[in-house]
């Protein structure tokens, strides 16, 4: 009741806001069984979840004819309720506080490695580091899992190199399988809406491929940036370059090959001005990829900046 005073008279605004930016390309809740249940009652959900949905929706509020000329809710308030009813959760913790979790790791501001150590420990916890196929649990949950455990994944990887610190999932005890279309919700749009069918028909696409890519970030992390192979490339001495080298052309290739299999609704050039429609233009619609190839070239610096590094600190051993 105190999260959704925060944010009344706009909650159902807020919530079709975060279905149509957030969910297409971060497709970690049940659309129509969240819709379903506040129609009933918000007193149906977990606080957690309530609250981050609506957290990560109040970042879009000028996306919004309705809500951009009126003052925003009290997003501080809806953090301390949060963070205060997320540690609540995280004694008996269920699959929703995973997402409430991971929804709030999102947020531009503060320090998240922490809380992704819980979120690794909880996830463990409810068994998303493990193959479900073979259990017996309807199949809508077998794709949520495996989307939520990619996710959390994600999370890991990413927090790693962002804080420079050590990943809390490490591939010998990960045995989730990947990603297919039969993980994701039959229909999740509206049959007269063929933009929204776009939008998470692409968005489904598009976390897909970042999960591949984050499986590449590991492999770098876990070559170039753990302690141990940081002693195995000095004892190297002159030879450090040269081993750096080897290690990185496997890599290299995995990386082309990820971005060479990247389908035409996925590349930038699809996005240029020239291929836009006036009408398409006058819609005023955001595209979802920017982050896809930010991590790209992300992943791209992560690799050459160990050659480099390398190639600096032995700079007489190589031509």
């Amino acid at each position: 009741d105190a999260i959704e005073a925060v944010v009344a008279p706009h909650g159902r605004k807020l919530i079709d806001l975060y279905f149509r930016i957030v969910h297409p390309a971060f497709p970690i809740i049940q659309k129509h069984v969240f819709l379903e249940k506040y129609e009933r009652s918000h007193r149906e959900f977990s606080p957690p979840i309530l609250a981050a949905v609506y957290i990560l929706a109040i970042n879009w509020w000028e996306q919004s004819e309705e809500l951009s000329s009126l003052p925003r809710p009290n997003v501080q308030e809806l953090e301390r309720l949060i963070r205060r009813t997320l540690a609540d959760a995280m004694n008996r913790p269920k699959l929703s506080t995973i997402q409430a979790g991971l929804l709030l790791s999102q947020r531009p501001e503060g320090d998240q490695w922490a809380p992704t150590a819980q979120l690794v420990a909880i996830g463990q916890e409810l068994g998303l580091h493990l193959d479900c196929s073979n259990w017996k649990i309807p199949p809508w949950e077998k794709g949520l899992r495996r989307r939520l455990a990619w996710a959390l994944y994600m999370q890991d990887k990413w927090g790693a190199l962002v804080h420079g610190r050590p990943s809390h999932i490490c591939s010998s005890n990960w045995g989730v399988r990947p990603l297919s279309p039969n993980d994701f919700p039959d229909v999740e749009w509206d049959e007269n809406e063929s933009d929204e069918k776009e939008d998470i028909e692409r968005g489904r696409l598009l976390f897909t491929r970042v999960v591949q890519l984050s499986g590449i970030l590991a492999e770098i992390l876990e070559t170039f940036y753990t302690l141990q192979s940081t002693t195995t490339i000095s004892d190297a001495g002159q030879q450090g370059t040269h081993l750096v080298l080897s290690m990185a052309k496997p890599v290299q290739l995995k990386l082309k090959e990820w971005y060479g299999g990247l389908p035409a609704t996925l590349r930038l050039e699809s996005y240029s001005s020239s291929s836009y429609s006036p009408s398409r233009a006058t819609t005023n619609r955001l595209s979802s990829i920017g982050y896809l190839h930010l991590a790209y070239f992300a992943t791209e610096i992560t690799l050459h900046r160990r050659i480099i590094r390398s190639l600096a600190s032995n700079s007489s051993s190589v031509d």
